[in-house]
């Protein structure tokens, strides 16, 4: 039985912009027992501000709670610490995350170089407003779900290299937009369910149609899901 359509990738994609400035701190996650709360922490060096990079060891492994809105001027999830333990980062509904503030840090991550997983449920939104990479260095190992919504204002870098490893799940009702893709390494993956929408600025039809052939797009884990799934609007990729 042939799948309705529902992988999309459209043209157009709203971005925001702020202020340019220079980040003046630095402030790591110190959360203990199973969860915290964002809000509360504990940090390192206070509560992360829209100057602040916002770091993640994996030596802390403390689920972060997101469940309002806050900022972070840089997220870097997964930056040193134990490589078997992971850093997770759960933005609830009601809860909204704006990292990369600044474009002088024109790079947040979902894994840098240890293991990390956010997860954005239904109704949560994580925005970055420079690229964002998942498994952005060598021995990054990142995963990304998405059930709300995720906007990057730049590039969407999944595993975009070698040495790194990055999975990117969206499910049915989550919306990923992003300015473009790139998935350069070997060990990178997009899996778009059933109502799970794909959002690219401009005319990515081939560069998406290359990456579905390699097996990198998915839809529910099957690359055949996808075949004649593909609608082309003006100037879109879909």
């Amino acid at each position: 039985m042939k799948m309705e359509k529902w992988k999309k990738i459209l043209a157009g994609v709203a971005v925001c912009s702020m202020a340019a400035g220079v980040a003046s701190a630095a402030t790591s996650w110190r959360g203990t027992g199973a969860t915290a709360n964002w809000t509360v922490g504990p940090w390192s060096s206070g509560v992360p501000l829209a100057d602040t990079k916002t770091q993640f060891s994996t030596s802390y492994p403390t689920e972060c709670i997101v469940d309002s809105s806050v900022v972070a001027g840089q997220l870097v999830m997964g930056d040193g610490g134990d490589p078997a333990q992971t850093v997770t980062v759960r933005i609830v509904s009601g809860g909204t995350l704006t990292s990369g503030v600044l474009d002088t840090d024109d790079w947040s991550a979902v894994s840098y170089n240890r293991p990390a997983h956010c997860i954005v449920e239904a109704g949560g939104t994580f925005n970055t407003l420079a690229r964002l990479g998942v498994g952005l260095v060598s021995e990054g190992d990142g995963l990304l779900e998405v059930y709300g919504d995720v906007d990057v204002t730049g590039t969407f870098q999944v595993a975009d290299g070698g040495g790194r490893k990055g999975r990117v799940k969206v499910y049915d009702g989550g919306t990923v937009s992003a300015t473009s893709l790139a998935m350069a390494g070997d060990d990178g993956q997009i899996d778009l369910w059933q109502g799970a929408t794909l959002t690219l600025e401009g005319d990515r039809t081939n560069a998406v149609a290359g990456f579905i052939a390699d097996g990198k797009i998915l839809g529910n884990r099957m690359v055949s899901n996808l075949t004649n799934e593909i609608e082309i609007d003006a100037g879109v990729t879909n």
